[in-house]
């Protein structure tokens, strides 16, 4: 198309990053559009996933497996898949429209967050392994262009996977800030959460051009659950959670977030 992939897309993340400092209104009025945009990729994604779990849409993998057979390797594999960042849509989004305060509304807005983004992972990944080959889904580099490539449907193949990229890389960053934003906010001064999205700001401008944007989406989705693993320890000390979490939960959650943004670091900065 005659232009730069990661530039576009680091200028629109930017410009997102710029205005969710100047105006929480006019980002969460933005970040309502993403959602409108997000539901409507996704509806678009899971019906074209059922027509090919059910079989009325064909596909032209050279898998040799029995297609639309349900096995358990293949489910156990997609709830495990559904743990890490899967190009741009996670729950992010989802907990950010549901917090309003987050001293009162944060746990219940992560709970009803997990469960309804984790059905709708899970029921797209086992349709991903239904139709992508086994030998080369853990060997592509874009899971979603390989997925559209097997469907013999022209215009999702075509059209699709570009629009499926963008809107919800750049909305689920957005979504992230608007939550790291009302957290920060709850927890100190104006001024000092305000120097603290500043210094947000510059730490993205630094990395703008060292990582692709679905891994720097997968870094800082990560880094982002880390602020909100930190809150959960503020809120549990101050007895302020609405449900009583187990320390070891917060500290498992914790390990795992941590190991995810290191594993997007290195193959960010390293691969």
């Amino acid at each position: 198309l005659g232009y730069n992939k990661n530039v576009t897309n680091g200028v629109i993340i930017m410009a997102l990053l710029v205005l969710n400092v100047l105006s929480v209104s006019l980002s969460i009025k933005l970040q309502n559009v993403f959602t409108v945009v997000r539901i409507a990729l996704m509806s678009i994604f899971i019906f074209t996933a059922l027509l090919v779990v059910l079989g009325i849409v064909k596909t032209n993998s050279p898998s040799d497996k029995l297609q639309f057979d349900f096995k358990l390797d293949e489910f156990l594999i997609s709830i495990l898949f559904i743990l890490g960042t899967f190009d741009g849509f996670n729950s992010g989004n989802f907990i950010s429209e549901r917090v309003r305060d987050p001293k009162k509304s944060f746990i219940r807005a992560i709970i009803t967050s997990l469960i309804v983004v984790g059905v709708i992972y899970m029921f797209i990944c086992y349709s991903m392994f239904v139709v992508i080959p086994s030998n080369s889904f853990f060997t592509s580099n874009d899971i979603m262009k390989a997925y559209f490539d097997h469907l013999d449907v022209q215009f999702l193949k075509t059209y699709f996977p570009k629009i499926l990229v963008i809107f919800p890389c750049v909305g689920s960053l957005n979504g992230c800030f608007i939550l790291i934003k009302s957290i920060v906010k709850s927890h100190v001064s104006f001024s000092n959460s305000m120097l603290a999205l500043i210094s947000l700001l510059v730490f993205v401008f630094t990395l703008l051009d060292m990582i692709s944007v679905l891994r720097k989406i997968g870094l800082f989705t990560n880094i982002f659950y880390m602020l909100s693993i930190t809150t959960l320890f503020k809120l549990r000390k101050k007895k302020q959670l609405v449900l009583n979490i187990p320390l070891f939960f917060i500290i498992l959650a914790s390990f795992m977030c941590l190991s995810m943004a290191c594993v997007s670091f290195y193959y960010g900065f390293f691969r």
